[in-house]
């Protein structure tokens, strides 16, 4: 009876030891913001072009003196040849202008904070973003 519970026992502590392991460097990309305002990011492979996209994208807020991890638990193999090819490019707007202003607004004046380009070799190396 014993054996038989423990096989099941050792297969849980496992399972729940591989979803806690932390995320490393390998695991995404950090990006800080050390800013006193809400920022929200999006990212995109559009290089040479650096235009916002036409349609509001999927923006990911951080919050003041805060950070998120892009690409966290979804760092593939299909991911990561697409950043050796080209440059990922990230997108910083404040908040409040996305609230006060339309998208349509946003991109036509091209209202950023700050524009990063991401290379495979930044993700290499573990570099982060820093918003500051």
């Amino acid at each position: 009876m014993t054996n038989r519970l423990f096989i099941p026992y050792l297969l849980f502590i496992l399972l729940f030891m591989v979803g806690c392991f932390p995320l490393d460097r390998e695991s995404g990309i950090k990006i800080e913001n050390k800013s006193n305002c809400n920022v929200l990011i999006y990212a995109d492979y559009i290089l040479p072009d650096t235009l916002l996209s036409i349609k509001q994208p999927k923006l990911y807020k951080i919050n003041p003196q805060k950070y998120i991890w892009f690409f966290c638990s979804s760092v593939n193999d299909q991911n990561l040849k697409m950043l050796e090819q080209k440059d990922l490019t990230f997108f910083v707007l404040r908040e409040d202008t996305l609230n006060k202003y339309s998208w349509d607004k946003v991109k036509k004046e091209n209202m950023i904070i700050k524009r990063y380009n991401y290379s495979y070799e930044d993700f290499k190396n573990g570099s982060k973003i820093i918003i500051p």
